[in-house]
């Protein structure tokens, strides 16, 4: 049965939860409903009326071939669409997992290899020059990047940076280093925009058109913007926006392994390689695969689960299409660019995981 609600944000203070990376103390709402029912909706909707889960602009669970629960805030519906910032790194990792379908791929590909009009910004650090596509891939490039911490204010902010760059390719090739490449994690959205590059290379397609004609026309997907970048390329760091509705068919194009309706759009090979963990030590204490995130078995949010299969792809504030195949599960976050993403994997422990097992 599919549930529709639109509800207002109330302005509350939550003495019920505590949120300490991984701990939560989240009593106050007593039993939580162990199937998608009227309960279910009921309890969830509550959390997500008074913003408990943060500032949260919609929440969507398709479970077992169904939409099972569907909300909004105020002022945001299913037409409206909405920035998914970084969810736009699995997209991108997506479209250059196709290419692979008509070309293979060297993981071991070298920086100069991947970008042999570039050679020149390159060479000028001989190290930069070992960079692989899979440095590229699991954020371990060695580039001397801070996007986190560092104010967007500021010059020294890695996307500030690229901003300013007239070409993005060229000012992420040249870029200083800071670590060995392939040793350390570090999240860097210029380097999707690297791999948006080498897969539209490959597909000798712009990015956005490659990606409309592989995924988004073969599940419908017509309502979406993809922000551009200077020299020709397209922000693949966190340029897309999408309706939440078509999130969910993102969400279950990757939870069937990259099959829709009888087409393989998505490699299977290249799906399961691409979504299992490759990076173990990040900043927040979750794994890393090829642009997708994975919580760890001890993380809180999965540690219920007899199965921990979930991967999803996470944007700045929480925007998130997460999926747990063995449940049959995907779960579609909008929210505030200010929000805190993690503020959310609660309702995952307390509500969703429990009612689809």
């Amino acid at each position: 049965m599919r549930r529709y609600i639109t509800a207002g944000l109330g302005v509350v203070v939550l003495a019920g939860l505590i949120y300490f990376g991984r701990l939560w103390v989240n009593d106050r709402f007593g039993e939580k409903p162990s199937e998608f029912d009227e309960a279910f909706t009921a309890a969830l909707t509550e959390r997500l009326e008074i913003g408990y889960y943060g500032d949260l602009h919609s929440y969507l669970i398709w479970h077992d071939g169904e939409m099972v629960f569907e909300w909004y805030a105020a002022g945001y519906s299913p037409e409206r669409i909405h920035p998914v910032y970084s969810v736009t790194k699995s997209i991108t990792s997506a479209a250059l997992g196709i290419t692979t379908e008509e070309q293979e791929i060297d993981l071991n590909a070298t920086l100069p290899e991947l970008f042999p009009d570039y050679t020149e910004a390159i060479a000028s650090d001989p190290v930069r020059e070992t960079i692989t596509l899979e440095d590229l891939l699991t954020m371990r490039s060695g580039f001397d990047w801070d996007e986190i911490s560092v104010s967007f204010e500021s010059p020294r902010n890695g996307v500030t940076y690229l901003i300013r760059s007239a070409d993005w390719v060229e000012a992420m090739l040249s870029h200083e280093l800071a670590h060995v490449p392939g040793e350390q994690f570090t999240y860097n959205s210029g380097v999707t925009v690297l791999l948006g590059e080498v897969a539209a290379s490959r597909a000798d397609q712009r990015l956005d058109d490659y990606v409309d004609e592989q995924i988004f026309a073969p599940l419908g997907i017509t309502d979406w913007r993809w922000s551009p970048a200077p020299g020709g390329v397209m922000n693949a760091g966190w340029g897309l926006s999408l309706t939440s509705p078509d999130m969910v068919l993102l969400g279950r194009l990757f939870l069937q392994g990259g099959e829709w309706e009888g087409d393989q759009l998505i490699p299977a090979d290249w799906m399961a390689l691409s979504t299992q963990t490759h990076v173990t030590e990040t900043p927040w204490g979750l794994h890393y695969g090829f642009q997708w995130w994975r919580f760890p078995d001890d993380h809180l949010a999965v540690r219920g689960l007899e199965t921990n299969d979930v991967f999803f792809a996470s944007g700045l504030g929480g925007q998130t299409i997460l999926m747990a195949p063995h449940l049959d599960v995907v779960v579609v976050i909008t929210a505030d660019e200010g929000n805190n993403g993690g503020d959310a994997y609660p309702a995952l422990r307390d509500y969703v995981f429990p009612a689809a097992q």
